[in-house]
């Protein structure tokens, strides 16, 4: 199969997300590392944990340090074009520019696209295309990460370096690169991945190691250190951030702020982070769940090398669980297990090859993506930050997901759904970067008329690709 039949489906899938995403600020993480490429953009130079503005003052008189520098430099191009139409230094998040909160927002959501296309880049490796691009989309559209997609929160560019870990691993597998070229990639990858979530890198590296451990082991040694250094070359700049934060390079900036804390009690924490209502993985990415079995199976199924590399990937995903649940990350604020999306994709291709390779998995996996649906789609048309910071306040939002699906409904016919946002065009309905422009010219009516053509235009492609019974070489 040529190259350029995976490239449209590709890039289709990125313009989705991009036509999906509200193009606004949802999250403190994102607006503070945009603070900080401002700064950075404005005045030439990156500012010191012992200057005001390096840690984000907000009314409650609380300081907030923006810890990830992956996040911050994506945040670098929609800064420098606010500071060419005039915008000063900020002192608070507050007084973001709209160029730069809708730039950002355009860029994160391309970067969800890039991950969401990495899915069926990967998929298409043991499937049809048709198939690829069906899982792509309950990728999108039946687990939490659309809304990490649409509210440009900081966890979600380490997703995409984890989708690029399964990419490389998948054509490593099916004899497409060479062993060097695989290595070197993954390698980037991991690095990539650590600097925009650096409590990542210790999971990503092992899992990566076990993913592509057939070629690793055809390197040299020379080859290896050189890989080892591509790494390291990307994680210097978090070592050195950590460093001037904390005084250790090792120790995240992140155990600097008020409120980290380790708690042992993983009952607590594993009830919610997998079974809860308002969290839990079970309920807003159920395919993603099966993942977790699908990884366990195999590492029961195989034998050999192929056993203990589904083993130690398991490991490495169960262990990122456990220690979100201990450091209490899990009850966090956000939509579904926010900590989880970083490795979402990874669990969700296992879930999908599962469901490939043993067919007698695809109605129960079927069910779980209908079980997902159910759940996500609301994502598509309301703002879920505007309801999860009133639920419980106010009648109509008794929890995140009902209360998104009143939101959504009430917006379609009244235009306006509930909850509370700062910048008003939030509470829109549908919540598009597009429609908040076209919205004081056009009727409602219109407006998710015209986002319900596009999604299913999108869902209508997938009919046009390989055919279910021709299989990606």
């Amino acid at each position: 199969m040529s190259r350029g039949s995976r490239v449209v489906p590709f890039l289709c899938l990125i313009a989705l997300c991009v036509l999906l995403t509200s193009g606004g600020m949802n999250s403190v993480d994102g607006a503070s590392e945009l603070a900080q490429a401002e700064h950075f953009c404005t005045t030439g130079h990156v500012a010191s944990s012992h200057q005001i503005n390096a840690d984000w003052h907000f009314h409650d008189g609380n300081w907030y340090d923006a810890n990830d520098l992956g996040g911050m430099l994506l945040m670098v191009p929609a800064a420098c074009i606010s500071a060419v139409h005039g915008s000063s230094d900020p002192a608070t998040v507050d007084q973001l520019t709209s160029v730069a909160k809708g730039i950002a927002s355009l860029t994160y959501a391309l970067v969800g696209g890039i991950a969401v296309g990495l899915i069926f880049l990967t998929l298409s490796e043991f499937t049809t295309l048709k198939r690829s691009w069906w899982w792509s989309l309950a990728f999108l559209f039946a687990t939490s990460f659309l809304a990490y997609v649409k509210g440009t929160w900081s966890v979600l560019p380490a997703a995409t370096a984890v989708a690029a870990v399964a990419w490389i691993a998948a054509r490593s597998a099916q004899g497409r690169d060479a062993p060097r070229r695989t290595v070197y990639l993954a390698a980037a990858a991991v690095g990539a991945g650590a600097l925009t979530r650096y409590s990542l890198f210790p999971f990503l590296l092992v899992g990566t190691v076990a993913a592509v451990y057939p070629s690793l082991r055809l390197l040299s040694a020379r080859e290896i250190l050189i890989a080892g250094l591509i790494t390291l070359i990307l994680l210097v700049p978090d070592f050195a951030y950590n460093a001037l934060r904390t005084g250790e390079f090792w120790k995240p900036s992140q155990t600097t702020q008020p409120g980290f804390h380790v708690d042992f009690n993983y009952a607590v924490g594993t009830l919610g982070l997998f079974f809860g209502f308002e969290k839990g993985l079970l309920f807003f990415a159920p395919l993603c769940f099966l993942g977790y079995a699908s990884a366990g199976y195999w590492a029961v199924k195989t034998t050999g090398e192929l056993r203990w590399r589904w083993i130690v990937g398991f490991a490495s995903a169960v262990t990122y669980a456990v220690v979100v649940c201990i450091v209490q990350d899990w009850n966090r604020f956000g939509w579904g297990p926010r900590y989880l999306i970083p490795i979402i994709p990874a669990l969700f291709v296992a879930a999908a090859y599962l469901a490939e390779r043993r067919p007698r998995v695809r109605p129960f996996a079927y069910m779980l993506a209908g079980l997902g649906l159910l759940s996500q789609i609301p994502l598509v048309l309301a703002n879920w930050h505007a309801v999860a910071a009133e639920v419980g306040r106010n009648i109509h939002l008794p929890s995140q997901i009902a209360g998104l699906w009143n939101s959504a409904l009430h917006g379609t016919t009244h235009g306006v759904g509930f909850g509370s946002a700062t910048d008003p065009r939030a509470l829109q309905v549908p919540d598009t970067w597009w429609w908040h422009g076209l919205q004081p010219h056009a009727p409602n009516a219109f407006g998710v008329a015209l986002l319900v053509a596009i999604v299913a235009s999108f869902v209508t492609y997938g009919a046009f690709l390989t055919h279910g019974s021709e299989r990606a070489d």
